[in-house]
């Protein structure tokens, strides 16, 4: 299965916003994550995009970016496990387990689409 160019260009753009973030090159990295998501809706950008926030002490922002990966009938056992650090973080325990029960739900969802 071949990309299309505006995918393609979305995956060079999460690559280098990787490296950059590796360079500890912040603001950079998530500019190209925010693209690779504008160009062609690329889950691990905004994934990603959100974990640069987490990391850099902003679980307040990472939330927001995570946003729309959270929807119910989406999933997204990264998005919701990393969603239960950033509501961690905040001190919402409560919601904090909900996200986690989640990531384990769509874990396993995930697992048994693999061997299925």
């Amino acid at each position: 299965m071949t990309n299309s160019p505006r995918e393609q260009k979305a995956m060079e753009l999460d690559d280098q916003g990787r490296r950059l973030l590796q360079e500890g090159r912040l603001e950079e990295a998530i500019a190209c994550f925010r693209q690779a998501w504008e160009e062609a809706g690329l889950t691990a950008a905004r994934n990603n995009w959100a974990t640069a926030l987490y990391f850099h002490g902003k679980p307040d922002e990472a939330l927001h970016v995570l946003e729309p990966l959270l929807d119910a009938a989406l999933i997204h056992p990264f998005s919701h496990a990393l969603a239960s650090r950033c509501h961690s973080a905040l001190g919402d325990t409560k919601k904090a387990r909900e996200h986690l029960r989640k990531a384990i739900r769509d874990f396993d969802a995930c697992r048994f689409r693999l061997h299925n």
